[in-house]
């Protein structure tokens, strides 16, 4: 049987005179300069620097940060197909993985002075296109199945749980689908999430936020990413929250902060003591409901034992 012809890679025809291969080779070269701040790498390190942007779930955060730190490319841009590079505007915009694959292939063809990409590149290069995608989702789909990563405000709340001595049914956190209550007992949680939220680089609770907990997304998310850890019964309208296994929790959560880049040491001391100081401060509103049922010393140990776990995930790299 005949194989198919295809006549291009990417949308980018297979075939070109050498000054327009030559002019595409240029442009995506600057356009990397442009994007990266340097030329060109190898191949592999290059796809790796451009899976922030391009992986699945990308950070829309990230994006406008890269874009609105993109330089001018200074060479006119040639006829070249969106999958190889995303235009901003007339004169800036992104290289893709297809576009850095791509530039691999026209490199390769210089080298060996033809004109034509022929099957054997469409093929490598169709192929490193699948795996690397195809690499990236499963790193994603790992990562949810996993837990995926927990926002500032998410360690608020388990936070709040664990120094709350909210460690089974009958001590934890009963959160009533009444507004008026509801909104009465967010009104003295969420300041405690958002102390370490805050102190951790996150966003404090918008008014909204702040008037809800049962579907606030830091309490569901809490729930579905730490489900082992973050325990949940609905008695009538109340839904009870609590922490089982307080010790493999704070291990847990040792773990996951450690996990963090851009968190020292001294910042999670900092995180955790404003977060007891904010308990401190809406404890006697809670004890007044019968809803506190902490204890000092099992709070300082609490604090001592995360940081010790940090400072051990982290030295385990």
């Amino acid at each position: 049987m005949t194989e198919p012809y295809i006549s291009t890679l990417f949308g980018f025809s297979r075939g070109l005179e050498r000054d327009e291969l030559a002019r595409v080779e240029d442009f995506l070269r600057e356009a990397w300069a442009a994007q990266y701040g340097q030329s060109p790498a190898t191949l592999s390190g290059d796809l790796d620097r451009l899976k922030p942007l391009f992986k699945t779930n990308a950070s829309a955060k990230k994006l406008r940060e890269i874009v609105n730190e993109l330089a001018v490319v200074r060479v006119e841009r040639p006829e070249l197909p969106d999958a190889a590079f995303v235009g901003i505007d007339d004169h800036r915009g992104l290289v893709t993985p297809e576009g850095r694959i791509l530039l691999d292939e026209l490199v390769r063809l210089r080298e060996t002075d033809e004109l034509v990409l022929g099957r054997e590149a469409i093929l490598r290069a169709n192929a490193r296109t699948t795996a690397l995608y195809g690499k990236w989702q499963r790193e994603w789909l790992t990562q949810q199945l996993q837990g995926g990563d927990l926002r500032p405000g998410t360690y608020g709340f388990v936070l709040f749980l664990l120094f709350n001595g909210s460690l089974d049914e009958q001590t934890g956190l009963p959160m009533p689908a009444e507004d008026r209550e509801e909104l009465q007992l967010a009104e003295v949680v969420a300041p405690v999430i958002d102390a370490f939220a805050v102190a951790l680089g996150g966003s404090a609770m918008n008014q909204r936020e702040a008037r809800r907990l049962r579907s606030n997304w830091r309490v569901t998310e809490a729930r579905r990413q730490l489900f082992d850890q973050v325990r949940r019964v609905v008695n009538g309208d109340i839904a009870i929250y609590w922490i089982d296994n307080e010790h493999t929790a704070v291990s847990v959560l040792a773990e996951r902060l450690a996990s963090r880049s851009d968190l020292t040491v001294d910042r999670l001391q900092t995180a955790l003591k404003r977060t007891v100081e904010a308990y401190n401060v809406v404890r006697s509103q809670l004890n007044a409901v019968r809803l506190a049922h902490d204890r000092r010393t099992r709070t300082e140990r609490l604090v001592t034992e995360l940081i010790d776990g940090f400072t051990s995930a982290r030295a385990r790299g």
